[in-house]
């Protein structure tokens, strides 16, 4: 049960930068007019 909760942050962090990284993709390509990856699919 410790490592569990000791690993919690690192996954969490792991979906957090996913969305991070998707979201300023997905505002690139509108600012650039170009198609970017979908990571929501």
């Amino acid at each position: 049960m410790a490592g569990f909760r000791r690993s919690l942050p690192f996954f969490y962090g792991l979906i957090l930068g996913q969305f991070v990284v998707g979201s300023l993709w997905n505002i690139y390509g509108i600012a650039a007019g170009v198609p970017t990856y979908q990571f929501w699919q």
